[in-house]
């Protein structure tokens, strides 16, 4: 007669399906991971090349280079920096000329782009002012390049506006919300704490108006309607 230890009894019938049902779960949970993992990956790929090409197309040279050296003074504040279809930009802000009613914040951008094997830069003027609502008329700065089509915005106002609409001559207005540029930020510009809105767009944008919202969604200020507020406009 053949005896088996416990160890290695043989499993009953009902046990032999109970195991490869399991089995069969396992394996499709396996499954399941393994093309998440791989899905993921992938998608992370893409992520990398798309956001990463910009960075890609910049020489050494133009993406070290400093685009703040283009600011009229040493002490200013990052409030943001990118790269848009192998432009550079960079949006900065640092105290103005002291008026009647104080020391004016000025924000300033500045592009940069490769061109043959130079760079040129794009600095243009600071654009000053009281905050909004204030004086009703935000400190705002918008840079369009023809060739390239695209567009950077930066807009500074007072602390109580925490939501800022753009109102565009073609296509639905867009909404952002106002980011408050830190107290160690303000302190090394020499302003005081404002909040601001930078994005840059794909795409050349005129803008009619711009409104601007408290923290209950109560407007605050809209500046008057016209065809296209100022732009510095390049056609490189």
């Amino acid at each position: 007669m053949m005896h088996f230890s416990p160890s290695c009894r043989v499993p009953s019938m009902k046990n032999q399906e109970y195991i490869a049902r399991r089995t069969r779960w396992l394996i499709g949970c396996l499954g399941v991971i393994l093309c998440g993992f791989l899905a993921g990956g992938i998608s992370d790929n893409e992520a990398f090349s798309q956001e990463g090409s910009n960075h890609y197309l910049l020489s050494p040279a133009a993406k070290k280079f400093p685009l703040w050296s283009a600011l009229p003074v040493s002490s200013f504040a990052v409030l943001d920096e990118g790269v848009l279809k192998e432009r550079r930009w960079g949006v900065y802000a640092f105290r103005g000329k002291r008026t009647n009613r104080g020391a004016s914040t000025c924000i300033q951008i500045v592009s940069l782009r490769e061109l043959g094997s130079g760079l040129s830069i794009f600095g243009g003027d600071s654009i000053c002012g009281a905050l909004a609502p204030s004086n009703d008329v935000p400190i705002l700065d918008r840079v369009v390049y023809d060739t390239v089509k695209s567009s950077t915005l930066a807009i500074a106002v007072d602390p109580t506006v925490t939501q800022v609409a753009f109102d565009l001559n073609q296509g639905p207005d867009l909404v952002r919300r106002t980011k408050l540029l830190s107290s160690m930020q303000a302190s090394k510009a020499h302003v005081r704490q404002f909040r601001y809105v930078v994005f840059s767009l794909a795409s050349s944008v005129c803008i009619e108006s711009v409104l601007g919202f408290s923290a209950v969604g109560e407007q605050v200020f809209e500046t008057s309607r016209r065809a296209c507020h100022h732009a510095r406009q390049y056609g490189l």
